[in-house]
């Protein structure tokens, strides 16, 4: 309340200054520029008369003043209180178990947004209520609920999450995530060729032994009490919240912020910053999908995205930023699916597709091509021997430095689904595969199956589970019955895209075919 009485103090200092009047003639002045009746959400613009002011009122406005202020202060503590010590309040998310006795009528009185308060909402965007819109007078945050281990052992197989990622936090500091990330990645590195073994016929067998490798593997390294849905559900929450948050700043949804939120996705795509943050956040997601059932993964990443109702078959036309999220979500789960940078590629490998990724863009001098590698990959001892086999050299001529330009037969490993592209960037390789092959890459470059390593052979049941079946149902519905494409919710962008994870998913069925034909 020490916030509060500042503010009143403010408010009654400045009528004073504006007019020359006394102390008690500014706050009554105050009081009457306040009209009697303090505004809220409900009674905002809503007036005590609506004539001019009465100076016989001013008395009477003072005291009524003095006394809202009063109830004002007993119920801000009330709700700061209730908010924090109450232990009801601490419960799964998304189950709401009481309300603080603040209704319409009350919060009429008050001066201030007070939106009505459940306790089992998520306190951590900032304050009572769902907004934070009270943070600024409260002068109290209330505490964020912790998701514990008793969460995962309350009986439920899916932890539900409500979030969204446009109006509540996102930090692109989850060091605990990215540890255990790297962990995961480093035992199955190790164990990877055991695992192949085990493996050999594993695409013969279908879908059941690629389950069972999968959950092996990471029932060692869990603790069994870590190993229900619900803690997967949880853990691919703020990886995912971050995939979200830069497909809306692609898509245009932060401009207004300014530059600072474009350097901040530019700083976690870029090339010395990925193998802490994208590579393990990506390899990550990768690992949920194994433990999750297909189904829910799926539709988490909708849920967040907020393209939950989007792929629906009614003939609506979408806001200015949906068809945008809706590509990157699909980009999102060929790179799910398809993505073998922590799980499949050798280092020599790795480099190749590094090189050609920077060649397609622009010719470049070999220090030039040194800055573009991920820091792990700068120092390999093969990089002299793949760049020349990915690369012709240009001699130096007059002012020009020698460079290095892409040979024609390597074009088709681009691979238009790298993590770290930037759209800038993509265009010019796009263009540059053009003049070189003359054939457009979104028609030739098709993402294709790669074998990850054994745990993470079940991923491939995301491309053809129903849910993303349903998806390229919605786009190609769109694409072929809207009446202006450019309008509908399957512009050409979307509409590429799901073809391209269509391909995949039939890449991975006819591999699947062939090998169980052989046997």
């Amino acid at each position: 309340t020490k916030v509060l009485d500042t503010w009143v103090a403010l408010d009654a200092c400045q009528e004073q200054a504006k007019s020359k009047l006394s102390i008690v003639e500014g706050v009554e002045a105050a009081a009457q520029r306040r009209r009697i009746r303090w505004r809220g959400r409900w009674g905002r613009g809503v007036t005590s008369d609506s004539h001019g002011p009465d100076s016989s009122n001013l008395v009477l406005a003072a005291e009524e003043n003095s006394g809202r202020q009063n109830v004002i202060r007993e119920r801000v503590q009330y709700s700061c209180q209730t908010a924090i010590s109450d232990p009801s309040s601490r419960h799964n998310i998304g189950e709401p178990t009481g309300r603080i006795p603040v209704n319409a009528e009350e919060a009429s009185e008050m001066d201030t947004d007070v939106p009505l308060v459940e306790l089992g909402e998520e306190m951590e965007n900032g304050g009572v209520g769902t907004n934070g819109s009270a943070d600024w007078w409260i002068g109290t945050r209330a505490r964020s609920p912790v998701i514990g281990l008793g969460h995962l052992h309350n009986g439920k197989d899916w932890m539900a999450i409500d979030f969204d990622v446009s109006r509540q936090e996102t930090s692109f500091h989850i060091p605990l995530h990215r540890m255990l990330a790297l962990l995961i990645h480093k035992c199955m590195d190790m164990g990877s060729a055991d695992f192949d073994k085990e493996s050999d016929g594993g695409e013969r067998t279908g879908r059941s032994h690629k389950w069972a490798l999968g959950q092996a593997f990471f029932t060692q390294i869990f603790p069994i009490d870590y190993w229900p849905t619900s803690f997967s559900s949880i853990l691919m929450e703020h990886p995912l919240r971050l995939q979200v948050f830069c497909a809306q700043v692609r898509a245009g949804m932060w401009r207004r912020n300014g530059f600072s939120v474009l350097s901040l996705c530019d700083y976690y795509h870029s090339v010395r910053w990925c193998d802490d943050s994208l590579d393990l956040d990506l390899f990550l997601l990768q690992c949920c999908g194994v433990m999750l059932p297909p189904e829910e993964f799926m539709e988490r990443i909708q849920s967040r995205f907020g393209l939950a109702d989007y792929f629906s078959l009614f003939l609506l036309r979408p806001n200015e930023y949906e068809p945008a999220l809706a590509q990157e979500m699909l980009a999102l789960v060929i790179r799910i699916v398809s993505e073998r940078g922590l799980c499949g590629f050798s280092a020599v490998k790795a480099l190749r597709r590094e090189l050609i990724r920077r060649l397609a863009i622009r010719d470049s001098t070999h220090s030039e091509l040194i800055r573009s590698l991920p820091p792990r990959l700068s120092d390999d001892k093969h990089l002299q021997e793949i760049l020349d086999d990915v690369a012709i050299y240009c001699n130096p001529s007059g002012m020009q430095q020698g460079k290095y330009s892409i040979r024609k037969e390597c074009w088709k490993e681009l691979d238009l689904y790298h993590p770290r592209w930037i759209p800038m960037e993509l265009q010019s390789a796009e263009d540059r595969y053009m003049r070189a092959c003359e054939a457009s890459a979104m028609i030739q470059q098709l993402p294709q199956w790669q074998r990850p390593y054994a745990p993470l052979l079940s991923i491939n049941v995301i491309a053809t589970s129903a849910r993303v079946l349903d998806i390229l149902r919605s786009v190609f519905f769109h694409a072929a019955f809207s009446e202006n494409i450019s309008e509908s919710r399957a512009p050409e962008g979307v509409l590429f895209t799901a073809l391209h994870l269509l391909a995949l998913g039939l890449d991975i069925c006819s591999l699947i075919l062939d090998k169980q034909d052989k046997t």
